[in-house]
């Protein structure tokens, strides 16, 4: 079975970096893109950094409300 577009898995986390570098940009950059902004904002240097891949491993976006408060990680989102 190959990747699905309904799970969070490790393709998800490599995407922040290929095929286009997401990491390190801010919006004007040719690469941004908000949905890799998922922590919007940032207290210095790019809007999309290590703050957003993090927060798909930890924090309340790791464990959203759609999987009754269990880890998105390696979950399927489709019934």
């Amino acid at each position: 079975m190959g990747p699905s577009a309904d799970t969070l898995d490790i393709l998800d986390l490599a995407s922040f970096i290929a095929p286009q570098r997401r990491l390190g940009t801010s919006p004007g950059h040719p690469n941004y893109d908000p949905r890799w902004d998922i922590a919007p904002g940032a207290a210095v240097g790019a809007k999309i950094n290590l703050t957003d891949v993090a927060a798909l491993l930890s924090g309340p976006t790791a464990y959203p409300p759609m999987f009754s408060g269990a880890r998105a990680y390696g979950l399927t989102c489709t019934p």
